[in-house]
């Protein structure tokens, strides 16, 4: 089954949103949003602070319902990591 919904950097580009938009409301560190906006990796406080924050400047509300692409991290700053380097 694939997953039909558009990922957060599309959202954010057909808004016209910037990074440094996401990055001066959700006020978390710039290379974590950076992070999560091109690789859909970090926590899942993080991602819904983000997703917060577009809803906000869109006046639209987004959730993990409507936009895809994440991957979920315990840890901010933690990379992905394939099941035999554990």
């Amino acid at each position: 089954m694939s997953d039909n919904r558009p990922i957060f950097q599309a959202v954010r580009k057909q808004h016209n949103i910037t990074l440094n938009m996401l990055i001066e409301d959700t006020q978390l560190p710039p290379d974590e949003v950076r992070r999560v906006d091109t690789t859909g990796l970090g926590t899942p406080e993080m991602i819904d602070a983000m997703l917060a924050s577009l809803s906000r400047m869109t006046g639209r509300t987004y959730t993990r319902e409507n936009v895809g692409g994440f991957v979920f991290s315990l840890h901010s700053g933690e990379t992905a990591q394939d099941d035999d380097e554990v």
